[in-house]
């Protein structure tokens, strides 16, 4: 289960620091989700080099924090994003009645 952790923890810290670093051209992402993936970034780094020393037990318990929050904004920018580019049904045409016809 250690290198299941370990594994998961380098993959979802390096794809934070690539989505907040790398130019908007690779991710079209929004400033919350950008912001999210480099607070998570930033709070993984410390579990990371944990993995790396088995015998490293403690985190700073800010960092839960800001991973908790970094992952908040992630999901919020993708409601976000979600909802500005939502399908929406076109406009009804207008219905004319007889009267309208006539002049």
């Amino acid at each position: 289960m250690d290198l299941i952790s370990s594994v998961s923890l380098w993959i979802i810290a390096a794809a934070c620091f690539a989505g907040a670093l790398l130019p908007k051209a690779w991710f079209d992402d929004n400033l919350m989700q950008r912001t999210g993936m480099a607070g998570m970034a930033i709070a993984l780094t410390p579990r990371v080099l944990a993995s790396l020393d088995l015998n490293a037990q403690w985190i700073p318990p800010e960092n839960e924090a800001l991973i908790h929050g970094g992952l908040a904004l992630y999901v919020l920018g993708s409601a976000l994003k979600v909802w500005k580019h939502r399908p929406r049904k076109p406009p009804s045409p207008p219905k004319y009645h007889r009267a309208d016809w006539a002049g």
